[in-house]
This record gives structure tokens, sequence and C-alpha cells, in this order.
């Protein structure tokens, strides 16, 4: 399995060179690395590893799963920088989706090869992800032909948005839009932020600092107001409104379906959230089991201690199954994107993407806080790299979208397409197999559709998401599996989940105590199982050893930590 997510050669390469040293981000000033991070972002791009050229229905879009597999990695090694390059991304995709013929003509090269930075404005303080009642306001002033942008109170601040205190000299920024005195929804702008990057911002505009931050604080991320701010005419994305020479506003969309087509970009997305989730948990994983097999206490390494294994073998199996249910993400995404009818497909891959990023983002997140505890102090240290991580994913779990309101997007998906409420009916004997316990997770997700069904409690959507995120995940995983030790960590996952869920289980009344029982059983059996081929284990995670730098990843860690210059060099004892 490792073979289909490898690293790019011209990616690894450069990161092996000085330009990516992994320790500099902890040694430097704030704005130093805030910079670094967007000249890191520019080598990348000068090497042709990404553009927005590879996102779906873009002519590149062959790429797609290329893109986000360097972008997945690139994530695992700095999420600032991963970050940096995405905001910038998706405010391309925003342009690319909604311009006109001509708008897209004259800003793709620009796009696809970072020689502008750009930023995407939809967030705002008072709102978060509720977009549909955004507050900033774009009024078409007839007698200039210009676009006037106000910020009409604090709570409609475009906020935490990326790349904005120093660097991005335009902004994509969704607005309400009002002509001749009426409202005519969500619109799309390119709006210029300054004439050049580390420039004070144009008039009108007011840039302020969303730091400090818990994590991810490479990235840029500013508070955007407007006062009065004027951009011409062409400011307005016109793929499919605008407002002509009379100023009269002209749409191909009624106004119903143009806020849905405004957040059509917020789509693909979430998929880069669902592979870095993943990726992260993958590299976590091998430093972590790693320092585990060097690591002597009482006589034998720390992965030989029951208590030990059995906490980190089911989060391996968890950072597995991201990687397979970001596969399947990808293949549904090409198999659907563009099928007719195009708004049908689109919400089902909405409803999909919006489940498995909250099951991804949570997993990462529950995932690397366990591995810290498991590293120790070690794991306390930004070298050793797992805190880094678990810091800056933290974030991941209300990026692009909060968790729980995703789970009942996800829920409202399914719903729309069900047709019949069939009564599930429970697996006669408790799960010994991948097959069996696939048939359990299938069970599991159709009892809390039904449930949903019968009291409409939304507060089994997050149950429902996260089921369905782990049948898919499963059912993916088990037509892929490359031998004993796959299969063992494909099953230790799915009863790592039912396990979970026991409560629900007891609660539908199909699992007694003894069936409990047995499946505690079979999960502490599975884990001991796949803790006796740790070099396979290793090998399946598949973690490029360019992004390994964590001192404890190796046998050698004491010299390492104790000796090397790298750990000490710009220490300032104070």
């Amino acid at each position: 399995m490792a073979s289909i997510r490898p690293l790019d050669p011209r990616l690894e390469s450069l990161l092996a060179t000085a330009d990516f040293d992994p320790h500099s981000r902890y040694s430097m000033p704030l704005r130093e690395y805030m910079l670094l991070t967007i000249e890191r972002a520019r080598i990348i791009y000068r090497e042709g590893l990404i553009s927005n050229s590879m996102w779906l229905a873009e002519p590149g879009e062959a790429g797609f799963s290329e893109l986000h597999r360097a972008v997945g990695w690139i994530n695992t090694y700095d999420l600032s920088l991963g970050t940096s390059i995405l905001d910038h991304q998706i405010a391309g995709n925003a342009l690319l989706t909604h311009g006109s013929a001509e708008q897209v003509s004259r800003y793709r090269a620009e796009i696809d090869t970072f020689s502008t930075v750009y930023a995407f404005a939809a967030t705002e303080v008072g709102q978060g992800s509720d977009v549909k009642n955004i507050g900033t306001r774009a009024r078409y002033d007839a007698d200039s032909q210009q676009f006037i942008l106000t910020t009409p109170d604090p709570g409609a601040a475009k906020c935490w948005i990326g790349n904005t205190m120093h660097t991005a000299t335009v902004a994509m920024v969704l607005s309400r839009l009002e002509v001749d005195g009426r409202d005519e929804g969500h619109h799309w702008f390119r709006v210029p932020l300054r004439s050049a990057e580390c420039e004070p911002p144009f008039s009108g505009i007011r840039i302020s600092p969303a730091h400090p931050k818990g994590g991810v604080v490479g990235n840029q991320t500013g508070v955007i107001s407007f006062a009065e701010c004027r951009v011409d005419r062409s400011a307005l994305m016109a793929g499919w409104a605008g407002v002509d020479d009379q100023g009269r506003y002209v749409a191909t969309l009624p106004f119903e379906r143009r806020f849905i087509r405004c957040l059509s970009t917020f789509l693909q997305e979430r998929v880069f959230t669902v592979t870095a989730s993943a990726y992260a948990q993958l590299l976590g994983s091998s430093i972590t089991l790693s320092y585990g097999r060097h690591r002597i206490v009482f006589g034998e390494p720390l992965i030989g201690h029951t208590i030990y294994r059995r906490r980190l073998l089911p989060l391996i199996a968890r950072g597995l199954a991201g990687v397979h249910a970001t596969e399947y993400l990808w293949a549904e995404f090409e198999r659907l994107y563009s099928v007719e009818p195009v708004d049908e497909s689109r919400r089902r891959l909405s409803g999909l993407v919006a489940g498995f990023k909250a099951g991804a983002s949570w997993d990462a997140k529950h995932g690397l806080q366990v591995m810290r505890e498991l590293t120790g102090s070690h794991g306390y240290h930004h070298h050793n790299q797992i805190v880094s991580l678990a810091q800056d994913f933290d974030i991941t779990t209300t990026f692009t979208g909060d968790n729980i309101v995703l789970c009942n997007e996800s829920l409202r998906a399914t719903v729309r397409e069900q047709i019949t409420w069939p009564q599930p009916i429970a697996p006669a004997h408790p799960p010994s197999t991948v097959a069996e316990s696939l048939d359990w997770l299938s069970y599991l997700r159709d009892s809390v559709l039904a449930n949903w069904n019968r009291d409409g409690d939304a507060g089994w959507a997050r149950r429902y998401a996260l089921a369905d995120y782990a049948y898919r995940a499963v059912n993916y995983w088990k037509d892929r599996l490359e031998g004993r030790t796959d299969e063992v960590l494909c099953e230790l996952y799915a009863l790592d989940t039912l396990v979970d869920s026991v409560d629900l289980l007891t609660v539908f009344g199909s699992a007694d105590s003894r069936a409990v029982l047995s499946m505690i059983e079979r999960h502490r059996e599975l884990c001991d199982t796949a803790g006796s081929d740790l070099d396979t284990v290793l090998e399946l995670l598949g973690t490029p050893k360019i992004l390994i730098t964590a001192p404890i990843a190796f046998a050698d860690y004491a010299e390492r930590i104790v000796n090397g210059a790298e750990m000490l060099e710009n220490v300032i004892i104070r």
C-alpha cells in the first residue's frame, strides 16, 4: 500500500536543502518565519509541483490526486506552509470558478505560478461557518462605475484570513452585492489589498493581526475591514453575474441559487484537510512507533509493554484507515465531480467530504495527543515533531468548517437520497474477521440513521458521520490489503470504532455484556498480533524518511539530544 502515496522526488530534494531546514522555524522572529513560509511556497511552485490547474474541472485535472498527495506531505512538514499554499489555492479557485472567460484568461498565470499571492476572505468574526449571513457589503456606484466595499460592524470583519499580514496583494472577497438599492445576494470580488508585498494596505482597507494563535503561526492570518473601499467594476467575478454599462445588474442564475454557487469552491477545499489529517497521523505514528522500539524501560522496549502497545496500535490503524478514506475520497471526486446533473452530484460529494473531514480531523487530533503522551517529555519538544503536529492540527477540527456543522451536512445529504427506511438487523455474533466487522459497522451506521428518522434529534449527526466514515474506509481498505499484518490493522480499526460505539450498540439491543467482552478481547488480540510484526507496520505506514527529523525516531536519540549541535545552536539561556 505504501507505494501508492510516494513523495515526489522533486519535493524530496527540496526538503533536503538548507531552505527547508525543519528546525529553523523555532529560532527566528515571527515575521521572519512568516516571510520564509511564503518563500518556501514559491520554491515549491517554481518546481511545478502544484498549481490550481490541477483542481478538478481545470486543464490539469489529471493531476488531482498528485496535487493532494504533495500538499498532504507538505502539511506534515509544516502546516503553516501547507495552509499558506491552500489559502492561495482556494482563493485562486474562487476566481477560476466564478470569473468570466476574460478574467480567467487574465489571472490564471499569476495564480498558477504564485507570482501574485492571494488571500481567501470569506469567514467573518461574527459569523464563522454561517457564511450565508455574512455582513460585508459591496454597493455599486453608477456614477463612478465602481463597487464600494463596507464592513458595517465589527462582526462583519473578515477574520482568520491567511497570507494577509505582510504578503498577499489580492484577496478574493465574498460579499453581498447591492445594485440600485436591491440586494442581489452573495458574489465574489477580486480586491487588491496593497501595491506590493510588505507595503501598507490601500486606502479603505485595514488589516490587523489575528495572532497570537495556538498553532500554525507561520501563516500570516489577519483581520480585514473595509471602509468605503472602492474597486473597479471588473472586480466582480462575472462568470454568471455582472453590471452592464447602464448600471443594470444581469445574472444567469436566479437569486436562490447564487449563494450555493458561491460555496462551490469550498467543496474541493475540504479534501485537502482530509488528506493532511491522515498524513499527519502517519508521520506521528512512525515517530512514536520508532521511539517505542528504541526506548528501553524496565529492561525491555516500550512497545513490548502491553499497555503501551495497546494504546499505540489502534492509533496506527486509524492513521492507515484515514489514508484509505482519503484515496476513496479522491476516487469519488474524480468519478462524480462533473457528472450531470452537476448540482446533484456535487451535493452528494459535499455530504461525503463533510463527514470525512470531521472523521479524519478528529482522529488526527485525538491520535496526536495520545502520541504526545506516549513519547513522554520528549514528545513535548518541538524538534521531536509530535507536539508541533498536535498543536497545529488542532485547528483542523474547525478549519474549512466546524466539524459539528459538517456532520449535520453529512446527515442531511444522506437523508435527501434516502427513499426507504428499512429496519437494521444486527449481525448474529460478535465480529472475528474484517468482513464481519464491516457488517457491524454497516449495522451501526444504519441504526443511527434509523434512530434519527424516528426522533429527528440533531445529536445523531455526529455519530452518523463517524460511523459512515469508518464503514467506507474499511470497505475500501479490505479490497486493497497487503498481507496478514495489513488485514489485522484493518480489522483492528473496525473493532476500535465498534468498541468506541459500544454505548450505542448496547442501546440498540445488539450487544449484551458477553458480546461487548468478546469485542474487547478481540481488540486486545489484534493489538498484540500487529505488535509482533513491527517492521511490516512501519513499511505499511510508508512515511517518507526525509520527513522524519525527530531525534527520538532514531536509535541514537540520546546522543542526538545531548550532543547534537542542531538541537542547541540557537538556544538562548536567559
